[in-house]
């Protein structure tokens, strides 16, 4: 028999070559730890002490408490039983649900879902919050402490996929010496994401949620109380700010659909798929302008200033820069909801941007096309590549587009203004003038014990100011921020210098600079750099497809139409009893509707995922409710009605809209 020192270096050495072979990014961190700790570099933390004979415990040196303060078995055990099969007990909701939509006037986001409204009312109607799974497939495990937890709530639950959060990496190197990870999850899929920064442990969460994300409908976890709650906050942000549920299917299907009408109408389509070398922009201070409320704060400087700058605006701040008379030379934007036209109502817009340059997304609406000057607008593809080779910004929202594309512009100075990103000292989010800003929060009130839900506009948190040190913001402004960063990252290089002058979050690679302490600029002369832009963009632009784009079309349009036949084979043959027989055909109509992604297939199966992401999670979640055994079998032929028939719906909207097009240009 083994010694209780035989154990733990065996455990130690044992998970280390599992992480050595599995998980080498892991490994990594822990060995270059051990290594400081030997070489004498860095001085240990902790102690690991066997108490008693009995159990282990890990001793803060310096304040000499320990972390269990009581037997770590006793305490591993509770949080072993605090975990069950009923749904509400510890876990996550993967995604809202909408109870009672038929009675309810739909904003642009919720009818973006609306297909999916009749499953999920059947769902609700039939599967109440207040039942049990019969089992728990996916699991988060929210601190480590020594591990012991872990393997006791492995043995109880046996989940296939599990998330192991720890910010302590030397907290988690100790459990290496009790906790055998290597029999635990021994053929099992985990994901460690261990003293991770927000960034790597936004990639390590987004992974595993996209790992079988048919089983994101709840998901469990287990939360070590001694642990940070922060990791929580940013679990709740990431599944809040899932694309499938920010930007809906059926906005999706219009957004690939709608560059098919201004091409129809002889718009410039640009190509961004290098950045501009203009001699006359490139050393030329551009200021992106947002409508965040440092706008308004600083906007009789910017009357002083703005002749010193390349004015590039977000539309929705056009409003607030036209009652103060500034000008702006370019102009972005990508909304096509319908709720956004009410920034451009109440004043001439179409005047007053009659010689700026329109750099406009796919999804804009018509009546906000036509308020720009035609033969100034550039629209740009998605993603869609209806012209070959044709790239552009695919950012989830206007702030890290319009940064994106001043650095395929060329410009190398360049400030932001009104991207705060976070909320003012009185609680606004936006500049006053600004349709977002009609009402506030409440910056005052206590923060809300954390629970399980999940709101893109509520549960506010703190993050890093540019000028404050801690700011607060919300989960929807915090996607922003990450798609801002992750535009820099990506684009910026070390001869792009980029300023912020908002009082709202930090940007990474950004310089913070009040408006106020920068010195005096020169004048641009803004109608020759306008032209020059103009010209080069012109350059890069078509208004026509070629014929190989139109044969890329044609195959497209043939794909789709075999989407109809894997639907309709599917449709037919699938059976309902025994329940798994039924998964395992659903499991392979998705497998069929995923293809190996090319031009011809990416864009409807990229609708068909979206989908199948908020529905099928709540189809697997009716099949494993215990209570609804004698049931489940005519209610998935039931709910499988109305996904097929949506399906049906999905490519058959595509497919007419491809062969009107086509039929124009024959």
């Amino acid at each position: 028999m083994q010694s209780v020192e035989q154990t733990v270096i065996s455990n130690y050495t044992n998970n280390m070559e599992y992480l050595k072979k599995y998980h080498n990014e892991v490994f990594h961190k822990v060995d270059i730890f051990q290594s400081r700790i030997e070489s004498g570099i860095i001085e240990e933390k902790y102690a690991l002490d066997y108490i008693k004979n009995e159990y282990f415990d890990v001793q803060d040196l310096k304040s000499k408490n320990y972390l269990y303060s009581d037997n770590s078995l006793t305490i591993s055990k509770q949080l072993t039983d605090q975990v069950n099969y009923k749904k509400p007990s510890f876990s996550f909701q993967g995604f809202s649900l909408l109870k009672g939509y038929e009675n309810v006037e739909l904003s642009d986001i919720a009818q973006s879902h609306q297909g999916i409204y009749p499953i999920m009312s059947f769902y609700l109607d039939k599967y109440p919050y207040e039942t049990t799974m019969k089992k728990i497939e996916k699991f988060i495990f929210i601190g480590v402490g020594l591990g012991q937890h872990i393997q006791g709530i492995n043995d109880k639950i046996n989940a296939e996929h599990s998330i192991i959060i720890e910010d302590d990496l030397e907290l988690f190197r100790l459990s290496l010496f009790v906790t055998p990870y290597y029999k635990i999850f021994k053929d099992k899929n985990v994901i460690f994401s261990i003293a991770t920064n927000k960034d790597d442990f936004n990639r390590d969460f987004n992974s595993f949620l996209e790992t079988s994300f048919y089983l994101n409908r709840l998901i469990k976890y287990s939360y070590f109380p001694a642990h940070s709650k922060e990791k929580i906050q940013l679990i709740k942000n990431a599944l809040a700010s899932q694309n499938f549920l920010t930007f809906g299917y059926n906005t999706g299907l219009k957004k690939l659909l709608k560059p098919l009408d201004f091409i129809n109408n002889g718009y410039k389509v640009l190509n961004l798929s290098q950045k501009l070398q203009l001699s006359s922009i490139k050393d030329k201070p551009v200021l992106i302008i947002g409508a965040g409320p440092s706008l308004g704060d600083n906007i009789e400087w910017l009357k002083e200033n703005q002749n010193d700058f390349i004015i590039f605006a977000v539309a929705t701040s056009l409003k607030i820069l036209y009652e103060n008379d500034i000008k702006p030379d370019i102009v972005s934007h990508i909304d096509g909801f319908q709720a956004g036209f009410k920034n451009f109502e109440s004043f001439d817009m179409k005047s007053f941007v009659k010689d700026s340059i329109a750099i406009l997304g796919s999804f804009v609406e018509n009546r906000v096309i036509d308020l720009f000057n035609k033969d100034l607008t550039f629209m740009v593809e998605e993603d869609t590549f209806y012209f070959d080779k044709f790239t552009s910004v695919a950012a989830p929202c206007i702030g890290s587009t319009s940064v994106a594309n001043a650095l395929f512009l060329g410009f190398k100075e360049i400030y932001l203004l009104g991207l705060d990103l976070a909320l003012s000292d009185d609680g606004s989010t936006h500049s006053k003038g600004h349709e977002s800003n009609n009402g506030k929060y409440n910056l005052d009130e206590e923060p809300k014990e954390l629970s399980s839900l999940i709101s893109l506009r509520g549960d506010l948190f703190e993050i890093a100011g540019n000028f404050k040190e801690k700011v607060k913001t919300t989960p929807l402004f915090y996607s922003s921020l990450n798609s801002i960063n992750n535009s820099i990252r990506q684009l910026a290089t070390q001869e792009e210098v980029i300023y912020n002058l908002s009082n709202g979050v930090y940007i990474k690679n950004s310089l913070p600079v009040l408006p106020t302490e920068l010195k005096k600029l020169t004048e641009i002369n803004k109608n020759k750099i306008r032209s020059d832009l103009y010209e080069e963009l012109s350059s890069l632009s078509k208004i026509k497809l070629d014929k190989q784009d139109l044969s890329s079309m044609q195959k497209r349009l043939a794909y789709a139409k075999s989407t109809q036949n894997i639907i309709k084979k599917y449709e037919k043959h699938t059976v309902y009893d025994p329940v798994d027989n039924y998964l395992y055909n659903l499991y392979g109509l998705i497998m069929d509707l995923y293809p190996n992604s090319t031009r011809e297939n990416r864009n409807i199966t990229h609708i068909f995922d979206m989908f199948f992401q908020y529905t099928i999670p709540m189809i697997y979640d009716m099949a494993n409710t215990k209570e609804k055994e004698d049931s489940i079998s005519k209610d998935l032929k039931a709910v499988d009605k109305l996904l097929v028939k949506e399906l049906k719906n999905i490519s058959q909207t595509y497919i007419k809209r491809l062969e009107l097009f086509l039929k124009e240009r024959c």
